[in-house]
């Protein structure tokens, strides 16, 4: 672990220790392997954090990248199809040989067009 990540769990930890004064602390209790234990206990001490805040830290750290995830996937579900790039992947994917996409690729344009050619090669067979 290089003196940048320790300073980013330092921070994290003062930021887990702010939000400590204003809530109210419940019981959670894990059952973990014994490796798991040695790992938690090695890093801890090497960090100079108690297994407790070095746990909530990790724990804090992992709940905001899922939650990122998790409203990332929202967002390309709620991803609307722009109609004419999907009509033109339609039409493409019915004429005879491959084509490409004529869109920037990871635009919703690019998305629909390929959506469109699927389904018009799909007709085409």
């Amino acid at each position: 672990m290089n003196f940048d990540e320790v300073l980013k769990h330092r921070a994290q930890l003062r930021k887990a220790m702010e939000g400590e004064q204003r809530e109210e602390r419940q019981q959670l209790c894990a059952k973990l392997a014994p490796s798991m234990h040695r790992r938690i206990d090695t890093v801890s001490a090497v960090l100079g954090m108690t297994k407790r805040d070095f746990i909530e830290v990790a724990l804090g750290d992992a709940l905001d990248r899922a939650e990122a995830a998790i409203a990332q996937a929202r967002a390309r579900r709620s991803l609307a199809m722009p109609p004419e790039a999907w009509q033109r992947g339609v039409d493409d994917g019915m004429k005879p040989g491959d084509h490409e996409c004529p869109f920037q690729e990871g635009t919703a344009d690019a998305w629909a067009w390929s959506s469109g050619y699927v389904e018009g090669r799909a007709k085409r067979a």
